[in-house]
């Protein structure tokens, strides 16, 4: 069964909900050292709503839905980043107006942190898996020098870990500036010249 792209967003979206809704309870938790009393658990429930109110439009306003996650890029970590401060800051706001201040200031500042961290691992794991996974290719490997160390050869390393229509094995780089011998790209060594 293959998922429409509307199906594929709509889990996207609600798996960075679960990523929202584990950070400010891992936040309470870690604030009250894993023994939350009743008057914070009715807190915690009271405030997801308007937490998820205060992310999902920033979220949205910043597209972190408009990409592939398979080619999640620094501007994507950046976007993020972007998302996830606006978002804390409606966040605040909304919680603290709500419980009329007081609210755990702490749980304000380690929220933002899990979640930056969630959403990243996240989308950076299904790269890193896209990048490292086999590829269910059952060609012969063929072995490969890269002549040149620079930013073309790191962009040409690129594209061979990610075709598909064979399978490469880069045995290091061939580059002619002594300085950059005995380095690697990518765990890939840089030979000499």
């Amino acid at each position: 069964m293959t998922l429409t792209s509307k199906m594929k967003r709509l889990l996207i979206i609600c798996s960075d909900l679960s990523v929202v809704a584990l950070a400010i309870t891992f936040s309470f938790l870690l604030r009250f050292e894993f023994q939350l009393e009743p008057m914070y658990r009715w807190m915690l429930l009271r405030s997801l709503p308007l937490t998820f109110i205060a992310y999902i439009p920033t979220f949205l306003f910043f597209r972190l839905y408009a990409g592939i996650w398979r080619y999640s890029s620094f501007d994507d970590l950046m976007r993020i980043l972007k998302a996830v401060a606006l978002g804390s800051i409606f966040a605040a706001t909304l919680n603290l107006f709500v419980h009329h201040g007081h609210y755990p200031r702490s749980v304000l500042v380690l929220t933002p942190i899990l979640l930056l961290l969630g959403l990243c691992t996240i989308r950076f794991a299904i790269r890193l898996a896209k990048d490292k996974g086999d590829n269910g290719l059952t060609h012969e490997v063929i072995r490969t020098l890269i002549v040149g160390a620079g930013d073309m050869g790191e962009n040409i390393l690129r594209q061979l870990y990610k075709s598909t229509s064979y399978q490469y094995h880069v045995l290091g780089f061939i580059d002619d500036d002594p300085s950059k011998w005995n380095m690697h790209i990518h765990d890939v060594p840089i030979l000499g010249g």
